[in-house]
């Protein structure tokens, strides 16, 4: 059933990378190399982003890893469209320049992960694991020495020394 589902979300993006720019720029003089850029551009952050939807412990080489790779496109790209012999040469500073460049890469990125985050959202709040409860425990400190007749665990969840 995941596999399916899995699929299924992916069908979603790649109907939303493609179509939302190419509606978006139908009737301009924006050539391929433009739409291409914006592809590149929102394939690289939704691929980053999926992985920062799934961290659970985030560190500095993660921050780097994630964000770094989002800027290191962006750059990449730039850096590709700014020589004179290759195809696409300056048609990522000309649609860039544009406020419909940077509406169309935010609307794909929103719209693209909009049901995955609502399904996660839903699963682990309604149906979460025993994973996500204990970690949800950790996070607020649960004490059953209330609820447990005045016990108190040996070791709690949320204190790590060794009494």
């Amino acid at each position: 059933m995941l596999f399916f589902i899995t699929m299924v979300d992916t069908l979603w993006q790649s109907l939303v990378i493609f179509w939302v720019p190419l509606f978006a720029y139908w009737s301009s003089t924006v050539d391929i190399s433009s739409i291409g850029d914006l592809w590149t551009l929102a394939v690289v952050i939704l691929v980053n982003l999926h992985l920062a939807m799934d961290v659970g412990r985030w560190n500095w080489v993660t921050h780097v890893s994630i964000w770094g790779s989002i800027i290191a496109t962006f750059i990449s790209v730039m850096i590709i469209d700014a020589v004179p012999t290759l195809h696409g040469y300056w048609a990522f500073f000309h649609a860039a320049g544009t406020g419909l460049f940077w509406l169309c890469l935010l609307g794909i990125v929103i719209a693209a992960l909009l049901p995955r985050f609502t399904v996660k959202f839903i699963y682990q709040y309604y149906f979460p694991t025993d994973i996500q409860i204990s970690r949800e425990a950790e996070k607020i400190g649960f004490q059953r020495d209330a609820e447990d007749g005045g016990q108190i665990e040996m070791f709690p969840i949320s204190d790590g020394s060794t009494r």
